[in-house]
């Protein structure tokens, strides 16, 4: 599903996508979004299940007023992100569930799902979800990419991360927060969040120089706020600050 200059689009009722049929079994499938949404407002997705995409599932770009609810999606490819929010303002997603072979749900300002999504990131709420990570990424991210002025008023609230697998460096986190590029990230907020079987991170907040980075500059990630944070059973996870 490709949209572009949609407002007012709405994708509901209880219908799967199945992705499996787009691509070779163990191959990313080119890099092709399931959902793919640029430049579109007063949108809602409620109630569809999304299984086995070649790469990120949900990916609203330089979107604005955005509603996402009751949507289920279960990936098994290297790449293959839950929800990917890029560049946008103004994003509701809640009482959903999410089993990513990659981040589960991710911010972003990024040339993908298209250059105008490189812009500032504003007003996201993700509430009410259960989130399962497997292999790479994180459960809850913000970054790598992140080349806009600002990312800022985010809240992450009442979500269970039943699972998150280790990975290494570069992810295998319940919470994190990865500034590869320039924007300044601040007024971050995560409340009353249940983690079950971290294998690795519990929050992994890092500035840095990778792969993924783009700008000359690194920015600033400031005002970061944790309140009701619970480790309900499995190892107890380490968690990094740095940079």
């Amino acid at each position: 599903v490709n949209a572009f200059f949609a407002h007012g689009m709405r994708i509901l009722g209880n219908g799967i996508l199945n992705g499996c049929v787009w691509h070779p079994k163990e191959e990313n499938g080119g890099g092709r979004p399931m959902i793919r949404m640029v430049f579109c407002d007063d949108v809602k997705i409620q109630g569809i299940t999304m299984v086995d995409g070649g790469s990120w599932h949900l990916v609203p770009g330089a979107c604005r007023n955005v509603e996402i609810e009751d949507v289920n999606i279960m990936s098994r490819v290297c790449t293959g992100d839950g929800i990917d929010i890029v560049g946008c303002e103004d994003v509701t997603m809640r009482n959903s569930f999410i089993r990513a072979s990659d981040d589960c749900v991710c911010i972003k300002a990024a040339s993908y799902p298209d250059p105008a999504a490189n812009r500032d990131v504003k007003n996201i709420l993700v509430e009410h979800c259960v989130l399962w990570n497997a292999e790479p990424g994180n459960a809850v991210e913000i970054g790598y990419e992140v080349r806009c002025d600002e990312i800022s008023d985010i809240t992450f609230r009442d979500l269970d991360i039943v699972h998150c697998e280790y990975e290494g460096n570069m992810g295998g986190s319940a919470m994190s927060i990865h500034q590869a590029d320039n924007a300044y990230i601040h007024d971050i907020h995560y409340e009353n969040i249940r983690v079950e079987d971290v294998a690795q991170k519990l929050f992994d907040i890092k500035v840095l120089e990778c792969k993924y980075t783009w700008a000359p500059v690194r920015g600033r990630i400031e005002d970061i706020y944790f309140k009701d944070i619970k480790v309900l059973n499995g190892p107890f996870p380490v968690s990094i600050i740095r940079g």
